[in-house]
């Protein structure tokens, strides 16, 4: 489910939890500067996560639970100041 925003246009919310992705989380993900929820839960994406996930300034909500990710939590999810609610799974590794 995507959300977008009735007089901009933009895309505010992704919801794709439990639809059997597979792949990487795409890095492109970071040029939507106007999403708050991100939720890729349940799927079958595999490889790190994606430090340019960090620029997503306006994100309060983010899951990428129960997927197969590994490595390293990237440095810039730290410094989301409005993410409330933060579910990454327990793969992988705070440096």
């Amino acid at each position: 489910m995507l959300s977008r925003g009735a007089s901009s246009g933009r895309v505010l919310q992704i919801n794709l939890s439990g639809q059997d992705l597979t792949g990487e989380v795409p890095a492109e993900l970071s040029k939507l500067t106007a999403l708050d929820f991100l939720d890729l839960g349940d799927n079958q994406l595999t490889g790190a996560v994606p430090s340019e996930l960090g620029h997503l300034t306006a994100l309060t909500f983010m899951s990428l639970r129960g997927n197969l990710l590994s490595g390293e939590i990237p440095a810039g999810i730290g410094l989301l100041t409005t993410l409330e609610h933060l579910n990454l799974g327990d793969k992988l590794i705070i440096s």
